[in-house]
């Protein structure tokens, strides 16, 4: 009797209608699926903040997004930017003397335009100047 009284219970509230909420319309957030997806970046809002980016970090976050996610800007030879702004940013550091952190921004440089001689020889002097400290 009491098993009767649980079943009848448990389909009266399984087969009562109950509300569902609206969906949530905010920004950049997407619905949960049961088959996977991926997050891939809106590209015009990529490049509208990489015109935007004032310092060579930020350019780097953007541009590693749009790398990542094999795009690119109008006119935007990904590689060759994030060579640029590696190198900005390790001749920033450098000048500060953070060699260390110098360092491993030319050596990223590096991986994307290996044949480019400037951030070669900023990696070559600030190694010899971390030699000499």
């Amino acid at each position: 009797m009491r098993l009767h009284l649980y079943v009848y219970i448990f389909l009266l509230v399984a087969c009562t209608s109950q509300a569902v909420p609206p969906p949530t319309t905010q920004p950049n957030l997407r619905a949960a699926t049961a088959i996977p997806t991926s997050d891939t970046p809106n590209v015009n809002d990529l490049c509208d903040r990489l015109n935007d980016a004032e310092t060579p970090p930020n350019r780097i976050d953007i541009l590693e997004t749009l790398h990542q996610a094999d795009e690119t800007c109008a006119n935007l030879n990904t590689d060759e930017a994030l060579y640029e702004a590696y190198t900005d940013y390790g001749e920033q550091l450098a000048a500060r003397g953070r060699t260390t952190e110098a360092q491993a921004a030319f050596t990223a440089a590096l991986a994307y335009t290996p044949t480019d001689n400037r951030a070669a020889n900023a990696l070559s002097l600030s190694t010899n100047t971390a030699a000499d400290d």
